[in-house]
């Protein structure tokens, strides 16, 4: 049966975000899923409910990492401005994901079930006070690797200031170079490297990478 991720998410602080950017917060989990099938898988899906939790299935396993983090990334650099101009603390989510067989397909995912569900629903229900991600996969020696560098990745992301959101969002969402993102934020190549090495973002790609590896190995996927 073939290996799917699953991500089960809700809104930080939801009940915090005042009655007038609601509407703005749901779109911009809608614009970031749009922005993920335009450039990475084009069969994602989306289900919002109860206001501020989602599910996401993700046909492609190699990619679930990836989109886990740029579902993130995608709230933080949408996050409004206040009254006064100052940016509120970013919008963000956490986020579980779930590697595995899927089962049971329903017309709504809420009702869907498998193996990346559980998975996915499981390590959300774990998930501590102040954690914001976690990745649960069919392998347990594989889950130990992954629950070390998912919570050095979590602090990293959870750190980022809007800016460094932002260029980390396009950088991992386009695959472009740094001359051509730059161009496109309107930042001096300089000013782009700077916030890049700021988060670390070498190393996220490094966990990126590993992530796939191991995908790769234990699925045979291509």
């Amino acid at each position: 049966m073939q290996v799917q991720g699953v991500i089960t998410g809700d809104i930080v602080d939801s009940t915090k975000v005042e009655s007038n950017k609601r509407t703005e917060l749901l779109s911009a989990i809608k614009d970031m899923t749009a922005d993920i099938n335009q450039y990475i898988d084009n069969s994602v899906k989306i289900e919002i409910y109860r206001g501020d939790s989602f599910q996401i299935i993700i046909p492609n396993p190699l990619e679930a990492l990836r989109i886990a983090i740029l579902t993130r990334l995608g709230l933080q650099c949408r996050t409004p401005d206040t009254k006064n101009k100052k940016r509120q603390e970013n919008w963000d989510a956490r986020i579980s994901l779930g590697i595995g067989s899927i089962s049971f397909n329903s017309s709504t995912i809420v009702e869907s079930d498998g193996e990346a569900f559980r998975n996915s629903g499981r390590e959300f229900d774990l998930l501590g006070k102040n954690e914001r991600m976690a990745v649960s996969t069919p392998w347990i020696e594989i889950n130990e690797e992954l629950k070390v560098s998912t919570k050095f990745a979590d602090i990293l992301i959870s750190n980022w200031s809007y800016s460094q959101a932002e260029v980390v969002y396009h950088y991992l969402l386009e695959r472009i170079t740094q001359k051509e993102l730059a161009k496109k934020l309107g930042l001096s190549p300089q000013a782009l490297n700077k916030r890049l090495v700021g988060a670390k973002v070498d190393a996220i790609e490094l966990y990126l990478t590993r992530f796939e590896q191991i995908i790769k190995e234990r699925h045979g996927a291509e």
